[in-house]
């Protein structure tokens, strides 16, 4: 992500938020499955944790 910043990435923090999500988006894949439905997902207790860090690197980037 670091090499992002000041092509897509506006900042270090911009780009530790989008590494942030990224694990998490990692992690609820493989606790849930690649192929499993959306619903899968959703009703995951890490999904909520996906949402944070999503809310927290759009904070970041819409300043």
């Amino acid at each position: 992500m670091a090499a992002a910043i000041g092509k897509t990435l506006a900042s270090e923090g911009e780009a530790r938020a989008l590494s942030a999500l990224s694990d998490r988006l990692v992690r609820i894949i493989q606790e849930v499955g690649a192929e499993s439905p959306d619903g899968a997902f959703l009703a995951s207790p890490s999904w909520n944790g996906v949402i944070e860090a999503a809310r927290s690197a759009l904070a970041l980037m819409t300043r």
